[in-house]
């Protein structure tokens, strides 16, 4: 899971950034919060193949560099409009990954801020 995303959505010279398919900020209209990724929940003892499932269905969407933290969160003074598409794809990991972990896991990501970190927790 070393690979990075090399795209970086804020040099995107669009007008719109999250309406590009390309960008990992696009949010597809069928990309909702209550999808589930992955048909196995991680458990704590499936760490390997569940965490494969989801890099494989997180670089599907495009979406890499929310969990592997090689996209940061723009500046929310600086760039509202990007910060705020930023946000909503964090939070729609967050999201993912809390229905497919079991519930004693998910308490953990509701309080998260970054996806990354949340990844970065169960891989330890």
């Amino acid at each position: 899971m070393t690979d990075k995303q090399t795209s970086n959505p804020n040099t995107n010279n669009s007008s719109n950034p999250g309406m590009e398919l390309s960008n990992p900020y696009y949010v597809h209209p069928s990309y909702h919060p209550g999808h589930v990724l992955v048909s196995e929940k991680l458990d704590g003892a499936n760490y390997s193949p569940w965490s494969k499932s989801m890099f494989h269905a997180l670089r599907a969407k495009n979406k890499i560099g929310f969990i592997d933290g090689s996209i940061k969160p723009p500046s929310e003074d600086e760039k509202p409009g990007d910060y705020a598409l930023w946000a909503q794809c964090n939070n729609m990991i967050l999201s993912r990954i809390s229905n497919s972990v079991e519930s004693h896991l998910s308490k953990g990501v509701v309080h998260a801020q970054f996806a990354y970190k949340i990844w970065e927790d169960f891989k330890h």
